[in-house]
């Protein structure tokens, strides 16, 4: 911030204020947010869901192919349906705004 100052006995009150004012005004802090409303920041939550789902899958730490585990067949196909419900919500809040 800049501020002016006036030189002068007779404007001391007013310089005093003014550096008063500088002073306040130096310590105010700003904490930035996001603008975004309920369903963008739903939207964008199973986004990066589905993006953590699909790396899990192709990491291969549920099993790809399951190699005859039925525990990890099973894991595999409850992470499916969880992209594939995620999917859907997507696509159905994308539809109440377009």
């Amino acid at each position: 911030m800049v501020c002016a100052i006036r030189p002068g006995h007779p404007y001391y009150e007013e310089t005093l204020n003014t550096l008063k004012y500088a002073d306040r005004a130096k310590k105010i802090k700003n904490k930035p947010t996001i603008n975004e409303s309920a369903s963008d920041k739903l939207i964008r939550e199973l986004q990066a869901e589905n993006a953590r789902l699909k790396e899990d899958l192709a990491k291969g730490g549920m099993g790809t192919g399951a190699g005859g585990d039925p525990e990890a067949a099973a894991k595999l196909a409850a992470a499916m349906a969880d992209i594939d419900a995620n999917q859907k919500k997507m696509d159905e809040l994308n539809k109440t705004w377009e």
